[in-house]
């Protein structure tokens, strides 16, 4: 390797470019440049001492042989400058790739950072517009069962309506209304209020009701006394489903009311 000198920077023949600006800031190249600065010092020293000793005349040897010491000295000199040029290009190639590999590997974990964070910020929103789809969905879900329950009672009340002018299956329904009422109280002895108009009815389906309800409570027939203390009351069909549920007490307008005894 030889070192070729420019006006502002060093240039080895392996095509490696020292700026003299830099030799005081990275370690490598100020012993680069203390090195070339050595080399041109002892090449201006050997040329003064050959003058020196040529002019002088105290040397003995002729002029070609005083020429031959001179090359053989600065052939040393420079053979001992490329050496350690070389060295100095060799380990400047090495620190070149040691920062360039760790600027590399800087450089990826920023990106694999950034990477992530948009990640997580995707999934964020994802889940974000998931729970939102999901919430709609409920919302429009109750909304329709909603709907559906008020169709079914509108649907319902008409039907009890309608039920009362058939006698067959008007006795059906207080047959079912006396057991459910019964499988609530759970009594032996009940006391069962009903309207004046549906008292033949009610009484026609007593004895069905009270085998089907110890069929299933497995139970003994309970005993059912019809309250004789009748008052008219208009007809209320909306009030079966209440009497089912409170089984005691009975408002002005109820088609019936069973309670213990």
């Amino acid at each position: 390797m030889h070192w070729i000198r420019t006006p502002r920077c060093l240039r080895t023949s392996r095509g490696l470019l020292l700026p003299l600006s830099l030799s005081s800031g990275h370690p490598v190249l100020q012993r680069a440049a203390e090195a070339r600065r050595d080399f041109w010092k002892l090449s201006r020293s050997v040329d003064r001492v050959g003058s020196w000793w040529i002019q002088s005349g105290l040397s003995k040897m002729n002029d070609a042989d005083v020429g031959k010491q001179i090359q053989q000295m600065v052939r040393f000199i420079l053979q001992e400058a490329e050496e350690k040029a070389s060295e100095i290009s060799v380990a400047a190639e090495e620190e070149f790739n040691i920062e360039k590999l760790q600027l590399v590997e800087s450089e990826k974990r920023r990106i694999r950072q950034d990477y992530e964070r948009k990640q997580k910020q995707v999934d964020v929103g994802r889940k974000i517009a998931y729970s939102t789809q999901l919430n709609a969905a409920r919302i429009k879900l109750l909304q329709a069962q909603d709907g559906v329950v008020v169709e079914m009672k509108e649907d319902a009340g008409k039907g009890l309506l309608r039920v009362t002018k058939d006698a067959n299956a008007y006795r059906k329904v207080l047959r079912g209304l006396v057991v459910q009422s019964l499988l609530r109280l759970r009594e032996p002895s009940v006391v069962l209020r009903c309207r004046e108009a549906d008292r033949g009815h009610v009484e026609s389906v007593l004895e069905a009701a009270k085998k089907e309800y110890a069929e299933k409570a497995k139970v003994n027939l309970p005993k059912i006394l019809i309250d004789g203390k009748l008052r008219r009351r208009r007809a209320c069909v909306a009030g079966w489903q209440d009497r089912v549920r409170q089984h005691a007490g009975c408002k002005d307008g109820d088609l019936f009311q069973a309670k213990a005894s």
